[in-house]
């Protein structure tokens, strides 16, 4: 399950501490869930449950809290309940927690000695207070984020459940660790709701526990029964694959780019000829890892048409233009503004940090111009999404550029008759998203 999830490999070769942090609280799961466990465990599980803290703690900081008062929680409620082993430490788990305090507590104790300052921005203000957000419509909206990002990742399994009914005796009270799994999943999707910049990569520590859950599932159904819901489901996404890939083929050929729509379409063909004949030979679970290629695969050509480039890449090509360096360049964003932020990280990476840039405590875009003006020394350019505050700099005499990037938004019928017209630069005037890059006068 989470070989074939695209979420998780996407993330793994990206340059974030995000699968450092999964790896030791992956780790840090495996241990706890032994030791909610009623077995004997040996003597070196505690410490391969608070050692994995340990390196998430290193990794990305709080993160690692929530995981430990979940583990504790359960245990005190377990013991309560006469199931697990109690709420007692051990000798062999109080060293663990000794070392595991000694080992990342150093480093933060020295940056805090060191730079307090920075200490409170990065590791509660980088990660709280300035990406929590409250608010019932914020809780819904990351909700729905979080749990369908889960379910995308996992989309083929789920497509296993679907296809007929569990036969499965059901247990005479909760396994400990399955339910210390199960929380931590839905934890993880609860917390980082409150975010105000929402990502499928904060839902990446949950993955492997809910890997390790289907797996357990899928272990409780008979190997015959299990055998033949991943030849539907094989057979399913197969039937699905074609018209994406066709529709792609289609914007490629629309575009005016024969060679590359012949050559997918070849490719695409080759790979759906593979993952049918793996079905035919029974190799399913290797059909399935083999899909999560093929439907990326089968999207970006057509996406690449249609709604690149994105708005960094506008933005980026006009500052190589201009030769300014990242010093003389601010990004604005109004409030907590996501794609701002990420136009941000975008721009730093092409071309260099971008040392100064201007985010307003509040929403007046006003008031982020008159900050922007009065700032020393003056920006040559300043980027922004918001046509609002691109207004307020025209106002004041600035010249104004406006550029459009990737699709915001369209319709199907849009698209298919920018398909059929084989011009796509009206539907990118109608739905792509502006950047504003702003020269001061």
């Amino acid at each position: 399950a989470l070989a074939s999830n695209y979420i998780f490999f996407k993330s793994g070769y990206t340059a974030i501490p995000d699968m450092p942090l999964t790896l030791g609280l992956t780790l840090s799961l495996l241990g706890f869930a032994w030791m909610l466990d009623v077995a004997t465990r040996p003597a070196w599980v505690p410490f391969l449950a608070y050692g994995g803290l340990a390196v998430a703690a290193l990794a990305k900081g709080l993160i690692a809290a929530p995981l430990l008062l979940l583990a504790l929680g359960l245990r005190v409620w377990s013991g309560r309940k006469g199931w697990g082993q109690g709420s007692g430490f051990d000798r062999n788990e109080t060293i663990a927690i000794l070392l595991a305090l000694l080992g990342a507590g150093w480093w933060y104790v020295w940056i805090l000695l060191k730079a307090p300052e920075l200490f409170l921005a990065q590791f509660l203000g980088d990660q709280v207070t300035d990406k929590a957000e409250l608010g019932l419509g914020v809780l819904a909206e990351g909700l729905a984020f979080n749990a369908s990002s889960l379910a995308q990742g996992f989309f083929p399994f789920l497509l296993v459940a679907l296809f007929g009914r569990w036969s499965m005796p059901r247990p005479s009270r909760p396994r400990l660790p399955v339910l210390f799994l199960i929380f931590w999943g839905l934890l993880v999707v609860f917390l980082f709701a409150f975010s105000s910049f929402l990502t499928e990569r904060y839902i990446v520590p949950a993955m492997p526990a809910v890997a390790a859950l289907i797996g357990l599932l899928a272990g409780r159904v008979a190997p015959e029964n299990l055998y033949r819901r991943l030849r539907r489901v094989v057979l399913a996404l197969g039937l699905l694959a074609i018209p994406v890939a066709a529709l792609s083929v289609a914007i490629l050929l629309s575009s005016g780019a024969l060679l590359s729509g012949l050559s997918f379409a070849l490719l695409a063909l080759g790979i759906l000829t593979l993952i049918w004949r793996l079905r035919q030979v029974g190799v399913l679970l290797v059909a399935l890892v083999a899909f999560q290629a093929l439907f990326p695969l089968a999207i970006y050509p057509g996406y690449r048409v249609v709604a690149m480039p994105e708005v960094w890449q506008v933005a980026n090509k006009e500052i190589e233009a201009s030769s300014l360096q990242p010093s003389q360049i601010i990004v604005a964003g109004t409030g907590k503004d996501n794609d701002a932020r990420r136009l941000l990280v975008q721009l730093g990476l092409q071309r260099g940090p971008i040392h100064e840039y201007g985010f307003a405590n509040g929403p007046d875009p006003a008031e982020l111009a008159e900050d922007i003006r009065n700032r020393a020394p003056p920006a040559s350019m300043i980027v922004t999404l918001s046509g609002v505050l691109a207004a307020e700099f025209e106002q004041g005499g600035s010249v104004v550029d406006r550029h459009l990037g990737s699709l915001s938004k369209t319709s199907f019928s849009e698209l298919m008759q920018a398909i059929r017209a084989r011009d796509f630069d009206q539907l990118r005037e109608q739905g792509g998203k502006p950047v504003f890059l702003i020269h001061p006068p």
